[in-house]
C-alpha cells in the first residue's frame, strides 16, 4: 500500500478540496521525508532520521490547518498548533480513528521533537512516524472531502427543498423513525431522478450528499457520520446515526440490492449492531439499482425482532407490483 500516492490521488481527483498550495504541501512534506528515510539508510546517516521527523511535523501541522479552515469556516493564519488541536478535540469534529491517530503522533512524535533539542531518534521511530502521519493525512482528507461535498450539496439543495413535515402528511405526529424512513423514501425518488449521474459517485460521495438532502429537508434531524457507539463493552460503528425527536436511529447504507435479491443479510447485520450497543431503532438503506425503478420501502417483518423499530427501504422492478399497492415516496426536491 502506497499512502503517499493514495493522497495525491485524492488531492487530484477532489474538485472541493482548495485550489491552494497548502494541501499539496503536506504531500511534498511526506515525500521529502520519505526521501530522508531512504537516504539516511543508504548513507548510514542516523541524525537524519531526525530530519524525517521535522517533515513529517510539518506535515502534521499543515493538514490541521487546513482541516481547521475546512470544518470552522475560518482562518487558521493566527492559530497556534496547538490551538488547531484543541479545537479540532474539544468541537469533536474528527472521528475516533482520526483522534486516535493524531494524539498517537503528537505524543511520540511532534511533542518530543518539538521540546527537547537534545533528542535524536532512530530508523525505526522514522519510519513509523511517516506511516502514522500519512495515515493520519489520508484518513483526515476524507473527512474533509465529505464536510465539502456535504456543504456543497447542502447549498445546491437548500433552496428547491420542501420541509417534509410541511410536505408530508401528518409529518409531525409520526414516530420518530418513520419520519426518518419517509425522508429516506424520498431520497431514493430524487436519486432516481438523477440516476445517470448519481450511480456513477463513490459511496464517500453519495453518503454525505445524503447527508445534506436529509439537513434540507429535515432541519431539526441531527446527523452523525461514522459515528462509533461504544455500550455494554462493545463498539460499533454505523454509517449514520440521526436524531429525530430525541431519539437516535442508526442508519446503514449499501450498494444497491440486486432485483429479486432476497438476501437479508445487511438487516440481520443491522440487528446484531443495534442489539450489541442497545440501540432500539435502525433502517437499512440500499441506494437505487436501475433507472427504471421504483422506491420500495419494508416497514415490518415477521423475521424481525419485536423489541426493535426497523425499516428497509430500496429499489425494484415496478412490474412485479402491479397487483399490490405499493407506498410512493413524496418529492421534497423540485
Amino acid at each position: 500500500m502506497d499512502l503517499l500516492a493514495e493522497i495525491r490521488e485524492k488531492i487530484k481527483t477532489n474538485s472541493t478540496l482548495s485550489t491552494g498550495g497548502g494541501i499539496k504541501s503536506v504531500a511534498t512534506h511526506i515525500e521529502v521525508a520519505e526521501k530522508y528515510h531512504y537516504r539516511a539508510k543508504s548513507e548510514n546517516d542516523e541524525h537524519m532520521y531526525t530530519d524525517v521527523i521535522y517533515r513529517t511535523n510539518h506535515a502534521f501541522e499543515g493538514i490541521l490547518k487546513e482541516a481547521f479552515e475546512v470544518f470552522s469556516k475560518a482562518s487558521a493564519d493566527r492559530k497556534t498548533p496547538y490551538d488547531i488541536e484543541e479545537y479540532m478535540l474539544s468541537e469533536n469534529i474528527l472521528k475516533g480513528r482520526v483522534v486516535d491517530l493524531l494524539t498517537n503522533y503528537r505524543k511520540n512524535w511532534r511533542n518530543p521533537s518539538t521540546h527537547d533539542y537534545q533528542l535524536f531518534f532512530s530508523e525505526q521511530e522514522s519510519y513509523l512516524a511517516i506511516v502514522n502521519v500519512s495515515a493520519f493525512v489520508s484518513i483526515l482528507l476524507d473527512q474533509m472531502i465529505e464536510r465539502l461535498i456535504f456543504n456543497n450539496k447542502y447549498s445546491e439543495l437548500e433552496k428547491a427543498a420542501s420541509l417534509a413535515r410541511e410536505v408530508m402528511k401528518d409529518f409531525d405526529i409520526q414516530p420518530p423513525i418513520d419520519k426518518l424512513y419517509k425522508v429516506l423514501f424520498s431520497y431514493s425518488a430524487y436519486y432516481l431522478k438523477n440516476f445517470d449521474e448519481m450511480s456513477k459517485k463513490p459511496r464517500l460521495t453519495i453518503n454525505a450528499e445524503m447527508a445534506a438532502f436529509i439537513k434540507s429537508v429535515a432541519p431539526g434531524f441531527q446527523i452523525r457520520n461514522d459515528p462509533e457507539i461504544y455500550k455494554n463493552n462493545a463498539k460499533v460503528t454505523f454509517d449514520f446515526i440521526i436524531t429525530v425527536d430525541d431519539q437516535d436511529i442508526a442508519v446503514e447504507t449499501r450498494s444497491p440490492k440486486y432485483r429479486y435479491n432476497y438476501d437479508d443479510s445487511a438487516m440481520s447485520q443491522l440487528i446484531g449492531q443495534l442489539q450489541e450497543v442497545g440501540l432500539k431503532n435502525g433502517i437499512v438503506y440500499h441506494f437505487p439499482s436501475y433507472k427504471d425503478d421504483a422506491p420500495i420501502a419494508t416497514t415490518a417483518s415477521t423475521a424481525w425482532p419485536q423489541d426493535l423499530n426497523l425499516r428497509e427501504v430500496y429499489s425494484d422492478d415496478p412490474e412485479q407490483y402491479e397487483e399490490d399497492e405499493y407506498e410512493s415516496p413524496v418529492d421534497l426536491i423540485d
